[in-house]
């Protein structure tokens, strides 16, 4: 039954393995964007535009992989369960499906981090050339503060709610490992 199921279930982990290997070379060439000087020569609101593309394609790049990375824990746990039911003896641990779920959330947390800081910089060397911050001792600090805040948003800079949905987003693989195990499933 083992080599039978494993058989079986090599193709959806060969697919989904076959599906991560664009993602995350997009996760470097978008960092590599975000880093090289050549990229950003281009009038204020194209950098601005990149900057907003590239945030749109990294977290739409982490969702895609936080779910094909869930889909293949999820079968992992699947996996496990039919071989237990087969063999109740079978010396599999949930801790298994847990340590391959943290894995995967490690490595797709590596591979964001290395793309979101490199996007991070660019958008705060854009903020600081189109909206420096002003000297403290200024008298009308509103202004300018109020124009960094707001192109701020535009771009994507800061944003806690953002934030959470890409931790969330990252964190799912371990997530459902977890949820698997407390749920006994």
């Amino acid at each position: 039954l083992d080599i039978r199921l494993t058989r079986e279930t090599q193709p959806l982990s060969l697919a989904i393995g076959l599906c991560m290997v664009p993602a995350l070379v997009t996760f470097l060439a978008l960092r590599s964007l975000a880093r090289d000087d050549e990229n950003w020569q281009e009038p204020g609101s194209g950098r601005m535009l990149l900057v907003i593309r590239s945030r749109a394609e990294l977290r739409r790049l982490t969702i895609v992989l936080g779910v094909l990375l869930t889909l293949l824990v999820v079968a992992t746990g699947l996996r496990r369960r039919a071989l237990l039911a087969y063999d109740p003896g079978l010396p599999i641990p949930a801790a298994q499906v847990l340590l391959y779920g943290l894995l995967f959330a490690v490595l797709l947390g590596l591979m964001y981090l290395a793309s979101t800081s490199a996007i991070d910089r660019r958008a705060a060397l854009f903020l600081d050339e189109f909206a420096p911050l002003p000297d403290p001792g200024a008298g009308d600090l509103g202004t300018p503060l109020a124009r960094r805040n707001d192109l701020g948003a535009v771009i994507g800079a800061g944003g806690s709610w953002r934030s959470f949905e890409t931790t969330v987003v990252i964190v799912a693989p371990l997530l459902t490992a977890l949820i698997g195990i407390a749920t006994g499933n």
